[in-house]
C-alpha cells in the first residue's frame, strides 16, 4: 500500500464545489507517478527509460464527493499482476480527512518500455516487491 495526502484545489471542482470525476482521474494517475518515483524512478528516468504507464480499463465508484479545499488522501494498492501480458490491476482509493472511503478507481495498467524487456523486468519486480496483495499474483 501506498498513500499520500492532497487537497481539492480550485480547478478541480464543478459549480457545486465538489470534485468533478476528470479530477478523481488525474489524481490517480498522478499518484502512480508518484509511487514509481518512490521506488526510485523519476519522470525524467522513465522519460529516459521510454518507460510508460497506460491505463487500459478503468472503473470509477464515487461514494461520497470530495469538497472545495478538502484534505484527502490517495491509498494505492497493486492488487494483481499478470506476467503473460505484464498488466497490473491497482486500485486508487480515495479517503477524506476523517477517513471516509469517498471514491474508487481501480484501472488496468500496463507498463509500456520499447527499450526493452530487460529494463521491463526490473521495474516490475521493484513494483512486486513493494506490495502485492497475498493473492496478487495471477496465474
Amino acid at each position: 500500500m501506498f498513500h499520500i495526502d492532497y487537497r481539492v484545489k480550485g480547478e478541480d471542482v464543478n459549480d457545486h464545489m465538489a470534485m468533478e470525476s476528470h479530477s478523481y482521474f488525474s489524481y490517480s494517475t498522478r499518484h502512480v507517478y508518484n509511487f514509481l518515483f518512490q521506488l526510485g524512478y523519476s519522470r525524467q528516468r522513465l522519460n529516459k527509460l521510454r518507460i510508460m504507464p497506460l491505463e487500459q480499463k478503468s472503473h470509477f465508484e464515487l461514494i461520497r464527493p470530495l469538497m472545495f479545499g478538502n484534505h484527502f488522501n490517495i491509498m494505492l494498492k497493486v492488487k494483481t499482476y499478470d506476467p503473460y501480458i505484464g498488466s497490473f490491476k491497482l486500485k486508487n482509493s480515495f479517503f477524506n480527512s476523517s477517513n471516509e472511503l469517498c471514491a474508487i478507481i481501480t484501472s488496468e495498467t500496463i507498463l509500456d518500455c520499447p527499450k526493452g524487456h530487460e529494463v521491463l523486468t526490473h521495474v516490475t519486480q521493484k513494483i512486486i516487491n513493494y506490495g502485492l496483495d497475498p493473492i496478487g499474483m495471477a496465474c
